[in-house]
């Protein structure tokens, strides 16, 4: 049986919802609605209200919704084929379950036995409930679900007094802080082996999270000793050629509801936790923190749900598995650790190693070209981001693949091959500055002068890697 739950504020709405809802729902169910003549609240009123249902599951409306015909049996049949314990209908504002179908079985799984945190006012509470659903796996949104949703955030209804009294800046305020009190908890998760020089800095950059991670892969020197110091918890991994190996176990160790993954020749900007724990309000997965170095920067996703769906992969250059993610201008700065030379082959050793586990990998040969590039390894560079070309899709990367590769045949003395690749780089993007610098030096200067005048003028918009230099890889 199916229990529809039904808070009033609008005893006027009533009528027309029940008259919908005899097409909405077919299967054995019940109706329970009361008037919120008290004046206590949504999450309240629903837990009155299921606390005294008979069904198996809880169907969730407002007096301001208007259900579909078979909406919430398509809902029902929805969850039931796909073992969900919440369903989100869909009223086609937004995939925020805003109303929804949930199992009494995750009924029990929540602390208090409420769907709606009673601590609530109004406001983020359906946000909860999502986020505890989908941390269990039990989470979806059903598009067929539909259903009108007559709300002035839509603007689909006036702002009348009831809204005003739910929606006022004062209760936002007070459930926004709740929210974040028991939704945002943010754990850093560190790697790290022989980082005594670098590490430091990393922590004190983080030190107001709500809890460090810091694995040791195998340090010899006061790594472990200085995390202790700043109050981190410590694990122990052995080092085995794999980052996301390493990261997706201290990932396991986070106890936090977001992870913020940061290396230990990284830096968090100053003072930014309370924006970070802002960011953590949206409903996506991840957030793009922008990584810096000087006048290279870029957005990667290093600021994430902690839930089982979402880990790392990538033996090296790895990468959290979500691609929907919002971007910030909250940074990490990364630098060069000396403990780099404690292993200075690491790199190349992994990445050949993941390009013949994996030699369609586009990522990988992209990589593996450039590496080879660094060690003015022309021949190799070439022949790895030539193969990278046949398949990479990724334009930013193919742009700089062909800029790499316009290096490599310039300090191999083949400039006319160079000048080619150069302008397949800014064939795919004009605005690649240090393409536009590359072009000048390799021309004569009735030409140059012009490359050079673009370069001035480039943004470097959508460029995988904006260099300082123009003739570095």
């Amino acid at each position: 049986m199916i229990s529809v739950v039904i808070p009033v504020i609008r005893p006027q709405n009533i009528p027309r919802l029940l008259e919908c809802l005899k097409e909405a729902i077919t299967i054995d169910h019940e109706i329970l609605y009361t008037e919120d003549t008290e004046r206590i609240g949504a999450p309240k009123m629903v837990k009155k209200l299921v606390d005294s249902s008979k069904g198996d599951w809880v169907c969730f409306l407002g007096d301001d919704t208007l259900p579909y015909p078979k909406s919430i049996d398509l809902a029902h049949e929805f969850a039931i084929k796909g073992d969900y314990w919440l369903v989100g209908l869909n009223d086609q504002h937004s995939r925020k379950p805003t109303h929804w179908l949930a199992s009494k079985k995750l009924l029990e799984k929540l602390k208090n036995q409420e769907f709606f945190y009673t601590g609530y006012f109004h406001n983020f509470c359906d946000d909860e409930l999502r986020i505890k659903a989908d941390a269990m796996g039990k989470y979806a949104w059903c598009e067929q679900a539909k259903l009108d949703h007559n709300h002035p955030v839509f603007k689909t209804a006036p702002m009348d007094e009831h809204y005003k009294r739910v929606l006022n800046q004062e209760r936002w305020e007070h459930d926004k802080k709740l929210f974040q009190q028991r939704c945002c908890k943010l754990s850093v998760a560190i790697i790290a082996k022989n980082e005594e020089v670098m590490l430091p800095r990393c922590l004190r950059s983080v030190r107001e999270a709500d809890e460090i991670i810091v694995v040791d892969t195998g340090s010899t020197d006061q790594t472990v000793e200085i995390a202790k110091q700043w109050g981190a918890k410590i694990g122990f991994t052995p080092w085995e050629d794999d980052f996301s190996k390493a990261r997706n176990y201290a990932k396991s160790l986070c106890t936090g509801d977001w992870i913020l993954s940061i290396d230990a020749d990284e830096y968090l900007d100053e003072d930014v936790i309370p924006q970070l724990k802002e960011l953590m309000l949206t409903s996506k997965d991840a957030i793009g923190i922008q990584l810096k170095s000087g006048t290279m920067k870029y957005h990667v996703p290093r600021l994430f749900r902690n839930k089982p769906n979402v880990f790392w992969y990538g033996r090296i250059h790895e990468l959290v598995n979500v691609s929907d993610f919002d971007k910030c201008h909250v940074g990490i700065t990364f630098t060069f650790s000396p403990a780099h030379a404690l292993d200075p082959d690491r790199n190349l050793r992994m990445l050949e190693k993941a390009a013949e586990e994996s030699p369609g990998n586009a990522r990988i040969l992209y990589y593996l070209g450039r590496e080879y590039g660094y060690r003015r390894a022309w021949a190799k560079a070439i022949s790895t981001l030539e193969q990278y070309l046949v398949i990479g899709k990724w334009l930013p990367e193919r742009a700089d693949a062909h800029f790499i590769k316009a290096l490599c045949h310039w300090n191999n003395g083949e400039g006319e091959k160079a000048r080619e690749c150069c302008l397949s780089a800014l064939n795919i993007n004009a605005n690649f500055e240090a393409a536009c610098s590359l072009m000048a030096s390799m021309s004569f200067e009735h030409n140059a002068k012009q490359w050079r005048k673009m370069a001035e003028t480039a943004t470097n918009e959508n460029t995988l890697f904006a260099r300082k230099r123009f003739d570095t890889i």
